[in-house]
């Protein structure tokens, strides 16, 4: 993958609200609070990513959802993130996670511990791994994950970072849309004037 262009847009969109209910997948307890993203790859996978703790901390926690069979299953993936080229950028909550071509998830923006806004991209690819039949998995070849995780470039029209947008794919997953969410640098509690959200529609271009 090389790399992807921004574009802008100005057209309206419509916005329809839905209802989740939780249910129990198996004996395995996720210490994830909130503001993770959990997405579908169309492998018979779900794959759950950063978020914060239960101690308010941001994580860069990485869970795979199992749906190959009825016994539905959490997998935790393990990694270090000194293990992986500007790894320590990962953590983040309020991030989007959208399937791209061949599978692989695009995650975008979100922000820090700090509720510094980010504007990165990364690709995660779940295929790199090379078994997943055991649990947790822990990973410390760090050819594995500069093949799971890659940083990506951005050219063209450049947003401002952002956190807690929407994204989504066109059926190719070459073209990815995002839209919304808050902008701006530090957010100070004393502040509220900072607190600013966007009303912008993106399109992001993916060039393999």
């Amino acid at each position: 993958m090389g790399g992807l262009y921004w574009s802008r847009f100005s057209q309206g969109i419509e916005v329809a609200e839905g209802y989740f209910r939780p249910f129990q997948v198996g004996d395995l307890a996720i210490h994830v609070l909130n503001w993770d993203t959990l997405t579908c790859n169309g492998r018979s996978q779900a794959i759950l990513f950063g978020g914060r703790g239960l101690g308010y901390e941001v994580l860069n926690d990485l869970w795979l959802l199992d749906t190959s069979e009825l016994y539905l299953k959490w997998v935790q993936i393990l990694y270090e993130l000194q293990a992986i080229p500007d790894g320590a950028s990962l953590p983040r909550v309020g991030h989007s996670a959208t399937v791209v071509l061949g599978g692989r998830l695009l995650i975008y923006g979100g922000e820090d511990s700090y509720r510094h806004r980010k504007e990165d991209f990364w690709v995660l690819d779940i295929s790199a791994i090379p078994s997943i039949g055991v649990q947790p998995i822990i990973l410390n070849s760090k050819e594995i994950l500069a093949r799971m995780w890659k940083p990506l470039k951005a050219n063209g029209s450049q947003p401002h970072g952002r956190s807690f947008h929407r994204a989504c794919a066109d059926h190719y997953g070459c073209h990815v849309y995002v839209f919304g969410g808050m902008v701006g640098g530090l957010l100070q509690h004393a502040e509220p004037s900072e607190l600013r959200f966007d009303r912008e529609l993106f399109l992001v271009e993916l060039v393999f």
